[in-house]
């Protein structure tokens, strides 16, 4: 699909393979992607760095999202961070982007503090805390959470 972005013609492929029209030449030439010290690809439109699956699904995603709007997540359903096929994003808020990551370091679980009971659950870079006053809302919660993180990571 040809899309514009800061006056130049792009053509995004499902793959995630991306081409750039050369009004010199009148040809598409392919854009040279480059990984970020993250793990995601990247490339340069007009001095600017864009990240090729917020490309790719800003173009085939089912939610319309700002290009340049980092606060909404795209997730990787494969952990992949180079495979930016369409069908492998999606739409995912912090707590999901978290659950699906290749490291799980979490600690998971409820404890008992003076005035309740606080339900923990870390991973990666994100930390999950909510506190209960009764210690059955507390187990209710963990095991929503642990039931949450294995219908994504299996």
């Amino acid at each position: 699909m040809e899309v514009y972005i800061q006056d130049t013609l792009l053509k995004v492929y499902e793959t995630g393979d991306i081409e750039r029209y050369n009004k010199k030449k009148k040809c598409w030439t392919k854009v040279l992607a480059t990984p970020t010290g993250q793990g995601y690809v990247s490339i340069f439109i007009d001095k600017r760095i864009y990240f090729v699956h917020r490309i790719v699904y800003w173009v085939y995603g089912e939610v319309i999202i700002d290009l340049e709007d980092g606060e909404v997540m795209i997730d990787h359903i494969d952990r992949n961070k180079s495979n930016n096929h369409k069908d492998n994003l999606r739409i995912a808020t912090p707590f999901l982007n978290a659950l699906n990551c290749d490291r799980v370091e979490q600690c998971d679980g409820y404890r008992k503090k003076k005035d309740g009971f606080e339900v923990h659950f870390r991973m990666k870079n994100y930390r999950y805390t909510r506190y209960f006053k009764k210690e059955y809302d507390a187990v209710v919660h963990s095991n929503f959470m642990r039931q949450q993180r294995y219908k994504i990571l299996g």
